[in-house]
């Protein structure tokens, strides 16, 4: 029964990639055309509006590939990667929903001429890794505070620390916070709402490469003046 349900699942992914696929390009070609003909102030707004869905894309490309390589048809493609292109990508991403709540992101290296490449999948990084992260630290983060994102190496890895000041994870959350079958999913400080598949999918692909993740919180319940959550990931460094 397993494995009947193990195949429609893969079936329902391939269609889905599928009939997403044409709506999203002829979105994306509608976008072109706009792009030209609309006034200059709405003109970044369009810009947003085809990097998302470049973004939604590739994250169809990335599913393909991923069932590839779970049916042993292709081996998953580690590339050299930039952590500075992908902060920059994910701070245009968030750019509107941190100015909702007056939040900054702060991007800081232990020396500034450190070369921040790591071996990983840009699209997975970028989509499933840092964005699922940097989402959930403002989704629970108050208005007015910091988002800080540090990077520093040691002689084999490079190591990005997100850390933000956030009303942080209880205990009996955090111990299941990469777990498919726990209930993991809470409103935000605004009332987002989630689905408590993004934790899962980060260790899904940090396992992937090999990369290790710690995780650490304090709540604003027992830590009042010192509350939030970080995450700690260790790459291996690209030559």
């Amino acid at each position: 029964m397993a494995h009947d349900n193990t195949i429609k699942t893969e079936e329902l992914l391939r269609l889905l990639c599928h009939d997403l696929s044409n709506p999203l390009q002829i979105l994306g070609m509608s976008l072109e055309v706009l792009e030209d003909r609309c006034p200059l102030e709405l003109q970044k707004l369009v810009a947003r509006m085809k990097r998302s869905t470049d973004s939604i894309s590739q994250i169809l490309n990335l599913v393909r590939e991923l069932q590839a390589f779970y049916s042993g048809k292709k081996e998953l493609k580690m590339e050299v990667v930039s952590i500075d292109a992908i902060i920059a990508e994910n701070q245009f991403t968030f750019l509107e929903k941190m100015k909702e709540k007056n939040i900054s992101l702060v991007y800081k290296k232990e020396q500034q001429d450190i070369n921040s490449v790591v071996l990983a999948e840009y699209v997975s990084l970028s989509n499933n890794i840092f964005k699922n992260i940097i989402s959930n630290a403002i989704k629970f983060s108050n208005p007015n505070s910091t988002i800080t994102i540090d990077l520093k190496e040691t002689a084999n890895n490079i190591i990005v620390k997100i850390s933000d000041q956030g009303i942080g994870i209880p205990e009996e959350l955090l111990s299941n916070i990469f777990s498919y079958n726990k209930e993991n999913s809470r409103p935000g400080t605004a009332g987002e709402k989630g689905t408590g598949f993004g934790m899962p999918l980060v260790k899904l692909f940090l396992d992937l490469y090999g990369v290790e993740v710690k995780v650490e919180s304090q709540t604003s319940d027992f830590h009042p003046n010192n509350h939030g959550t970080s995450f700690e990931l260790t790459f291996l460094k690209a030559a």
